[in-house]
């Protein structure tokens, strides 16, 4: 808030005074203004009074409308926040996910034996996006998974680039080809789901898999340059379809643990 400057109170009077020899009693002077300083600094002291608690006031305003942006769910659901698409999806167990600003999420989960997949990201995934993110906290106990994930209609493809996991790294399997992307070098790999929950129900669907040969460090700005990934793809015959959503998603299953992510568009 904008404040105008105060201004000490200046007094202009006119008082009699004694007269001095050799003039009469009607003969006045006009005195010089009068600065009452005592005055002044009460003043001062009563709006300082007055504006701290104003600005306390301003200040838990504001922090508490920043807190009521912020939405924690922890049921199945997709919709959009801060400007970004979300989703989140378990079978069983505990989890809930805190919407934060922006690409912000945080998510805690303690699963049991269930599964769970939960991220920010774009309602319409782009083989050409490239993506930026920073994981200031990923503690996994037991099997997670941090990458960027999606899916594609005809054919309907769940696709994983997979930067960073918990005790197991997926799929397992033999890989069947590489890429160097991004400071690092990434297994391929093809896996079928059968009769598996999907976007469109209980499908059976293909999965396309770059995992990272290392983990990546947390922590700091990272990139996927997701084009590098779908070329390497469709080299190995592994072709997408049309885009549905992309995200920036943990993945627990069987575990327990916290991930907070923030992903952008570069």
């Amino acid at each position: 808030m904008k404040s105008e400057a105060i201004r000490p109170c200046t007094q202009y009077r006119r008082r009699a005074r004694r007269p001095a020899a050799g003039t009469t009693v009607g003969d006045t002077r006009v005195e010089s203004p009068v600065h009452n300083k005592k005055e002044v600094t009460m003043e001062l002291k009563k709006l300082s009074r007055i504006g701290l608690p104003l600005v306390l006031f301003s200040v838990l305003l504001f922090s508490v409308t920043q807190q009521s942006n912020a939405q924690t769910i922890c049921s199945n659901q997709t919709g959009t926040n801060n400007g970004f698409f979300y989703s989140f999806w378990k079978d069983t167990g505990s989890a809930c996910m805190t919407l934060g600003s922006g690409g912000n999420y945080d998510v805690s989960w303690n699963l049991g034996s269930g599964n769970m997949v939960v991220g920010k990201g774009w309602s319409t995934g782009s083989s050409t996006r490239r993506v930026g993110y920073n994981a200031g906290i990923w503690q996994p106990s037991g099997n997670a998974y941090l990458a960027l994930y999606g899916w594609t209609r005809n054919p309907l493809i769940e696709y994983y680039v997979v930067d960073s996991w918990g005790t197991f790294r997926p799929p397992g399997g033999t890989s069947i080809g590489t890429v160097n992307t991004d400071g690092g070098t990434y297994n391929i790999y093809k896996a079928q789901r059968v009769n598996a929950p999907s976007i469109d129900g209980i499908r059976t669907f293909t999965q396309y898999w770059s995992v990272r040969t290392s983990k990546r460090p947390t922590g700091s700005n990272q990139t996927i340059t997701f084009a590098n990934h779908v070329n390497a793809w469709r080299n190995a015959g592994l072709n997408l379809g049309s885009h549905v959503y992309q995200i920036m998603a943990t993945e627990g299953f069987q575990s327990s643990g916290r991930s907070n992510l923030t992903v952008w568009s570069q």
